[in-house]
């Protein structure tokens, strides 16, 4: 696992600021939604996507405050909305509004499993003003960390 330990995930600036925009609007519940990234302007040198698309979406679950669930209509019109705007979805984001960056139960238990090509960040709220951003891939039923890269 030591490569992957190693692997590290780029986002924009400006799509760092939405993404913790967007978590912080939906407190005290949890945000949900999909990282993009338009692969004919945001390559890095080391042939890497660089996120510079954030799209939260609706989260439907009965206890929204400890979990998530995305509505699935506005999951459809988020999918076909990337695609006809040429975007890839890279990722997947959520919010912890209390508890730290470490995936939860529900977490592991929401994920699909065994999927590298997609990111699943979790952005916290524990120390109030000062989010954390953590973002991880999940491989064989575990969840590694990436590290952040301003790009």
């Amino acid at each position: 696992m030591d490569r992957i330990s190693q692997r590290s995930i780029y986002i924009t600036q400006e799509a760092r600021n939405r993404l913790i925009g967007v978590c912080k609007e939906a407190l005290p519940a949890e945000a949900c939604g999909i990282l993009t990234c338009n692969l004919a302007k945001h390559i890095n040198s080391a042939n890497k996507p660089v996120v510079d698309g954030i799209r939260a979406i609706v989260n439907n679950h009965p206890n929204a405050r400890r979990s998530f669930s995305f509505d699935p209509a506005d999951w459809t019109a988020a999918f076909f909305e990337a695609q006809k705007n040429r975007q890839q979805i890279v990722g997947f984001f959520h919010s912890h509004p209390s508890a730290n960056a470490a995936p939860s139960l529900q977490d592991e238990l929401g994920f699909v499993s065994g999927d590298e090509t997609f990111s699943y960040w979790i952005v916290s709220f524990e120390k109030g003003n000062s989010p954390s951003i953590q973002p991880y891939v999940r491989v064989r039923d575990s969840f590694y960390p990436l590290s952040l890269v301003l790009a």
